[in-house]
């Protein structure tokens, strides 16, 4: 599935409540699935959903989609999820709730959103065996993401642009 999607030279999409033609490393503020870095999508779509909840959630005025180009340099080591398999709860787990960094330069995978999110609490607090997890969700509709966690990684993607999808309009109509 997502192996289908990933390709080594593709359009990847990070959305935010600010331009960010310069990507970084960035250390998390909450846990993330697949550690610190700095997060892409292909979906246009997902990274404007991301973008405007970066925006409410940070109380900005403005939510904004930055547009990239990838291409895979081969000299990156890099970890790719075919789906919600068990390598990748695993991953997930390690990164969201030990905290823990691995040695990969990009990883590719399902995004853990709000519905995943939830499924993965049931298996967190035992309420779901691990099987029945993975069962839940692989019936998901999961978009893709990509993390980029080193800085070396940042080398092959270039920043293509912007677009802003969504502003605070002022309550006193100004």
């Amino acid at each position: 599935m997502f192996r289908n999607r990933y390709s080594k030279r593709m359009r990847l999409y990070h959305g935010s409540d600010r331009i960010v033609d310069r990507p970084r490393i960035l250390e998390p503020n909450r846990p993330m699935d697949f550690g610190k870095g700095f997060y892409t999508t292909g979906s246009y779509e997902q990274a404007e959903k991301w973008a405007k909840d970066v925006r409410r959630r940070r109380k900005a005025d403005h939510a904004y989609v930055s547009e990239y180009e990838y291409k895979e340099s081969g000299r990156l080591k890099i970890l790719v999820f075919d789906g919600p398999t068990d390598e990748w709860l695993d991953f997930v787990e390690m990164n969201r709730i030990r905290g823990d960094d691995h040695d990969y330069d990009i990883v590719v995978g399902p995004v853990a959103d709000e519905g995943v999110f939830y499924i993965l609490a049931l298996y967190e607090t035992g309420v779901l065996s691990r099987e029945e997890t993975i069962s839940r969700l692989e019936s998901a509709r999961l978009d893709g993401q990509i993390l980029f966690h080193t800085d070396l990684s940042l080398d092959d993607i270039q920043f293509l642009g912007y677009r802003e999808v969504e502003r605070r309009i002022p309550r006193n109509g100004c």
